[in-house]
């Protein structure tokens, strides 16, 4: 009432997803309430959810197929007489909208997934239906902010550009929703005190049937609804389905989290029965049971001639819900025809007429249906005369449906596009060595390679392969980190390589390291390329190029975005699960959405960033594995080949990898002498055992390749100074117990400060 009584133009939201041929109700009651909400002055912005058409695997034909779609949509409110009159209503594409306003979109989103808890799935749920719910709420969000100019960031856009301003728990709460009855259907046009036109409230009575509610969030029964949430403009309203109040509530309790005071009110109308006996919806699978907007004449006969409309029967009943909803409301007034003995002709006004005559039998559905049959007809009659005689309009109708009757693979968002080559210097040695050369430096990072027939036959083809390694800034960095991937990034460059070495900011943010906070991300990772600048990464010639995930996914979000989600789109939930050990967690722990995103952006970060090797440990095998999968299900040929390098482990007994929350469990690479010291004396290093023994794995995997050789300094009584040029020789003498823990770990010391100085 506030917002009606101030705001002389309040901004309307309305959407949908354009997945096949048009029923009634998204036809004619979508006029209905638009023309209702233009004649109060409001300004209706319809989002086509082409994006969430893939996402819920509507679309049988991929992206080409959804926009003849939407277009389609469009030529039948225009035919049946929607108010487009002076910019009244505007249809926006979500997919050409979020991509132009990526970098406020995506954030929010991400937010969202972040707090929201992953609840009872099934193992056999799309990812991209757990995600879906996290776009929907984002929506309304988006669109409330967007004219606004952002004078409120989300919590994620706080905490990216302000550092976190509140940590505060996700909690639930009730939508601003309106409470109305559908017994107001008269719509009325006011003159407020300062002469401004406004909606009166029985008209806004009139648009559905929503009611205040403050039910806990149930984020499974969401993500099954296509919701009708807000994009791009300031939505003071949004006009939602009955199956859309929980992603309203998600939005309500995101609300409460980021302490937004302006919310937009929501609007929740009726969701039209299918023809059947207790089907609550319409189905389009079941063309039988639904009327569709180009339906001919005998075909809308036999439908209603075939509906479920049992005599005095008012509970259930499809035939009466559609004369409530859509002929009384189109042309204000019902016409029964019937013959003399039977009770002659008669012109209900109200549908509390319609039923007090039906109830008692007055009114028989052998009367009702030719009656609704004729009404429905003459509604949809424009609408088959524009697809007649328009070829435009005859063209789209011809596509969507023979593309509707095909069920194909998925087709998916993601079109790939080229990459562009690199063009290292002339000078460099790589060019002299052979692609055998090659193979062995490059294998020799790995210890696990997939597969090694590719990598001879890329290295063979292929002058300088893109690498992509990348990491999450989470904190200080351990001696692996630095170390290893030093080595490892040199043995690639050496050979040609280019290797893009992607910093995960989003990815950190997104698995709560630095608390969420993206400016202290943003500082950790600066530390850790200084590091690497110190302990003698090769940045000469740039051949090592970093790239800040939230720049270069925020600099082309067309490429990236459409990637993540077809990507969500071609899995299920326990193929996803399966890749959390990623983010250092395991199944069983308490997850948010965010941890399902993760795996999906992880996949899509080898493709978005063209790469031909991608070099990472053991622990993220799993999605690396994924990626490849992936190209198997899009036909393509040429997959991203896997260098798994060993996981360097912890430094106390049965530690298989390090942890930064046990100082002494880790070689840190800011560690002082000292430090170092202490931790190498109170390693688990058992006399003559080799399996399980981490200054052994030290020695092998940061020693040996780092000086090719290990120094052991020891008086003459124990044996004398010894150097060993080979990890198997001193795994001998280790075993024969010619070299003691005593000489070894002093040793080990030595050579880790002197690569750490």
């Amino acid at each position: 009432m506030n917002l009606l009584a101030e705001k002389p133009q309040p901004i309307c939201y309305d959407g949908f997803v354009p997945s096949a041929r048009m029923h009634i109700a998204e036809g004619v009651m979508k006029i209905i309430n638009v023309n209702k909400l233009t004649s109060a002055g409001c300004k209706v912005n319809i989002w086509i959810e082409d994006y969430f058409a893939c996402l819920s695997n509507k679309s049988v034909g991929g992206m080409e197929y959804v926009s003849s779609v939407g277009n389609y949509s469009i030529e039948i409110w225009k035919a049946l007489g929607m108010n487009l009159e002076r910019g009244k209503v505007e249809f926006l594409w979500s997919s050409e909208e979020t991509n132009s306003r990526a970098a406020e979109y995506w954030p929010l989103v991400l937010d969202i997934a972040r707090i929201n808890k992953l609840n009872s799935m099934s193992d056999s749920d799309e990812a991209a239906q757990i995600i879906y719910p996290c776009l929907q709420c984002a929506d309304i969000f988006f669109l409330e902010k967007w004219l606004r100019r952002w004078s409120r960031p989300s919590a994620m856009s706080m905490s990216m550009y302000e550092g976190r301003k509140d940590g505060g728990a996700f909690g639930s709460a009730a939508m601003a929703y309106v409470d109305f009855s559908m017994g107001n259907r008269c719509g009325l046009l006011d003159r407020d005190r300062s002469g401004l036109r406004r909606w009166s409230w029985p008209s806004a009575m009139a648009m559905g049937e929503g009611r205040e509610d403050g039910e806990a969030l149930d984020l499974q029964r969401c993500r099954m609804w296509a919701s009708r949430s807000a994009d791009v403009g300031e939505a003071d309203i949004c006009q939602l389905g009955m199956n859309s109040r929980e992603v309203s509530a998600l939005s309500s309790a995101y609300s409460n989290y980021i302490k937004e005071k302006h919310r937009p009110i929501i609007l929740s109308n009726r969701v039209l029965p299918d023809l059947q006996q207790g089907k609550e919806k319409v189905a389009k699978s079941d063309t039988l049971f639904a009327i569709f907007m180009d339906d001919d004449e005998v075909d809308v006969n036999l439908k209603i001639k075939k509906a479920y409309c049992p005599p005095k029967v008012v509970e259930g009943n499809p035939c009466l819900e559609y004369i409530k909803y859509i002929t009384l409301p189109w042309f204000n007034e019902f016409k029964v025809e019937r013959k003399v003995e039977n009770g002659g002709s008669k012109t209900f006004t109200s549908y509390e007429d319609i039923i007090a005559d039906y109830e008692c039998g007055e009114l028989h559905p052998s009367d009702l249906k030719p009656a609704l049959s004729k009404a429905l007809n003459v509604i949809l009659q424009p609408v088959r005369d524009h697809f007649k005689h328009n070829a435009h309009a005859k063209e789209l109708l011809k596509n969507v449906k023979k593309n509707g009757k095909r069920r194909s693979a998925k087709s998916g968002l993601f079109k790939e596009t080229k990459s562009h080559p690199f063009d290292p210097t002339k000078s460099n040695s790589a060019t002299q060595m052979s692609a055998e050369e090659k193979f062995k430096i490059v294998r020799s990072v790995a210890e696990e390679c997939l597969k090694e027939d590719e990598l001879m036959n890329l290295l063979a083809k292929k002058p300088h392969p893109i690498c992509y390694d990348g990491f999450e800034p989470s904190g200080r960095m351990h001696i692996a980190q630095g170390v290893m991937k030093t080595i490892n990034v040199n043995k690639l460059t050496s050979t040609g390589c280019k290797v893009k070495m992607w910093i995960a900011d989003w990815f950190a943010q997104l698995n709560n390291k630095m608390g969420g906070d993206m400016e202290k991300i943003k500082i950790v990772g600066e530390y850790l390329i200084e590091i690497w600048k110190a302990v003698g990464m090769n940045l000469k010639d740039g051949q090592i190029e970093f790239l800040w995930a939230s720049e270069e996914i925020s600099s082309r979000p067309h490429d990236y975005w459409p990637l993540v989600l077809d990507i969500a789109w071609r899995n299920n939930l326990n193929r996803i699960m399966r890749c959390i050990q990623i983010m250092g967690r395991s199944e069983q722990d308490e997850l948010t959405i965010a941890q399902i995103f993760y795996p999906c952006m992880q996949c899509g970060d080898i493709f978005f960033l063209k790469a031909d090797i991608c070099q990472l440990g053991m622990d993220q095998r799993k999605v690396n594995v994924l990626a490849r999968e992936y190209c198997d299900d899009i036909k393509r040929k040429n997959k991203p080949i896997i260098l798994s390098h060993h996981m360097l482990p912890g430094l106390q007994q049965g530690q298989e990898k390090m942890s930064k929350s046990d100082p002494l469990s880790a070689i840190f690479m800011d560690d002082d002498e000292a430090d170092v010291n202490v931790k190498i004396k109170q390693a688990y290093c058992p006399p003559e055992v080799v399996e399980g023994n981490p200054c052994l794995k030290y020695i092998q995997y940061l020693i040996f390749p780092w000086f090719h050789e290990f120094k052991v300094e020891r008086h003459a009584s124990n044996g004398s100074e010894k150097t060993f040029t080979s990890f198997e020789e001193l795994v001998a003498a280790y075993t024969r117990g010619e070299l003691l823990p005593d000489d070894l770990k002093p040793s080990l010391s030595k050579a880790l400060n002197r690569i750490l100085q």
